[in-house]
């Protein structure tokens, strides 16, 4: 299975994605207040590029100059990474924000991109979960109201994806061994 999710979440602070997902991995693009960065997921190794500003959040200068034109590897379970590896875990993204917090109510039908859904509210944050009416009722977009404001569309459901190691990474224990990796 795949799909891609793109959209803006809100709260403090806002964050824009762009991500293919499937059940071994993903790639995509993510940005939030001023920082931008490129993840892709294959198996058990997670790889990052992305500005100085995203650079800055986990390294010193010196790792920033190792980093510059390359992407770093990390393993798949490195806590520090967690929130950032997290992201391209289909089961877990999908359980993230399709997970509803109160009692779920069907409001009506409606169409989404001329396509016919089913809407769902969630009591609890007054979410709204549209399904497609027809065929296989995968989602097609999340809209949040409120604190988190913000939407999440969902298409290309069973698209194949072709996830591709980037050449010559920095290796986290390289970053490690310089000094270069903030705690």
């Amino acid at each position: 299975m795949l799909f891609r999710s793109a959209g803006h979440v809100g709260g403090q602070t806002s964050v824009a994605v762009d991500l293919h997902l499937s059940r071994s991995g993903g790639s995509g693009r993510v940005s939030a207040s001023g920082l931008a960065f490129k993840v892709t997921r294959i198996d058990k190794a997670v790889y990052f590029t992305g500005n100085e500003g995203f650079y800055r959040q986990f390294t010193n200068a010196a790792g920033i100059r190792l980093l510059d034109g390359r992407w770093l590897k990390v393993p798949v379970t490195d806590r520090h990474f967690a929130s950032f590896s997290g992201l391209t875990n289909m089961t877990g993204l999908l359980g993230q924000l399709l997970h509803p917090s109160g009692t779920v109510t069907k409001i009506g039908m409606r169409t989404v991109d001329g396509r016919p859904v089913i809407a769902l509210r969630d009591s609890a944050n007054g979410g709204v979960l549209e399904i497609a009416a027809s065929g296989v009722p995968y989602p097609v977009e999340v809209v949040n109201t409120g604190a988190h404001a913000g939407e999440v569309r969902f298409d290309h459901w069973n698209q194949s994806i072709t996830l591709t190691a980037p050449p010559r990474p920095v290796y986290l224990t390289e970053l490690q061994k310089a000094g270069a990796l903030a705690s």
